[in-house]
């Protein structure tokens, strides 16, 4: 069967955030193949969409689509020998071993679905940076959709980032599951017990795990308190320290010192540091605290109201409230 290499290949990365790269569970580092669909499933994201082939079996993932991405052809011919799936480009031939054998579990996606806001993934994006990788701590590994805003916090930091659409929802998603779909084009969405599912009009489903259980109180956290500060442009500073604090993948943070006058940014990484000093209206204790690139790029985009009391640094704007704990430096 003759297929356009470059639509299969965004099939097939439509649902990628769905494979790992090692087998966690069952096929989980594989596409399955059948009823002229592709499915994956890892711990936190399950994937599906229509494809226009009639293969049935499970391939491993990434040799796919590597191979997919690196030839030159425009259009494929694929067919299957027996154990393996046959991948025919002009004067070239790749095989692939194919599992007849599906062990990956497939899940409920059916029912009414409702549209979500066009902001929400944009949202969800910021948000998934204050959550917590503590697995110990489950509600703090958790996005919480509530109503007309989504939260979330590591136990240091906490932001709340409002919706257009009020949706009387209240539900917590894993924010690895959520931050592996933040880019793709969905719009529709059905919460059910341990998953919550997007959607599109095109035949593409992504579902993350997600709980119904209660979260932490947060409204006291929201509450303005503390002397207000006015923040100089930071972008330029942000752009240089992320340079080192980013080969940090798992702890990418820039931090942040206020004293009397200034305001100092460091960023630390294996192989240097970069520091900053600028001026800043600010008459108080010397104080610390460590933030992610990308949401003091945010603070800096919108620019908000700044409130600094002993204990707590506050940003507040049209979009959200987020805030930190402080640390005073002795």
């Amino acid at each position: 069967m003759k297929i356009n290499r470059k639509e299969l290949l965004g099939s097939l990365l439509s649902v990628s955030s769905g494979v790992t790269k090692k087998e966690i569970t069952g096929q989980s580092n594989s596409f399955v193949f059948g009823n002229r669909e592709v499915r994956t499933y890892s711990n936190d994201i399950v994937g599906s969409c229509s494809v226009p082939l009639g293969i049935e079996g499970v391939v491993v993932g990434h040799p796919l689509l590597e191979t997919l991405k690196k030839l030159p052809d425009e259009d494929l011919d694929l067919s299957v020998d027996n154990d393996k799936l046959v991948v025919k480009g002009k004067r070239r031939r790749v095989t692939f071993l194919l599992d007849k054998e599906v062990i990956m579990p497939k899940i409920n996606t059916l029912g009414d679905y409702f549209e979500i806001d066009p902001e929400f993934f944009k949202a969800a994006e910021i948000v998934c940076d204050c959550a917590s990788n503590d697995t110990s701590k489950l509600v703090l590994c958790c996005v919480h959709w509530y109503s007309d805003y989504l939260e979330a916090m590591d136990g240091f930091q906490y932001i709340r980032y409002w919706l257009s659409k009020d949706n009387e929802k209240d539900v917590l998603i894993k924010h690895q599951g959520l931050r592996g779909i933040i880019d793709r084009p969905l719009n529709l969405c059905r919460i059910a017990d341990n998953w919550i599912h997007f959607c599109n009009n095109d035949g593409l489903t992504l579902s993350c795990r997600s709980f119904l259980e209660s979260y932490i109180d947060t409204d006291q956290i929201v509450e303005r308190t503390g002397s207000p500060m006015e923040l100089p442009d930071l972008t330029g500073v942000v752009e240089r320290a992320k340079i080192f604090s980013s080969e940090r993948k798992l702890s990418n943070r820039i931090i942040v010192e206020l004293k009397s006058g200034a305001i100092r940014l460091s960023g630390r990484g294996m192989t240097g540091q970069y520091q900053e000093v600028l001026d800043v209206e600010y008459d108080g204790p010397r104080l610390k605290f460590k933030i992610s690139p990308k949401m003091l790029l945010q603070i800096t985009k919108y620019s908000g109201e700044c409130l600094v009391s002993d204990n707590k640094l506050m940003i507040v704007s049209d979009k959200f409230i987020y805030a930190v704990s402080l640390g005073q430096i002795k």
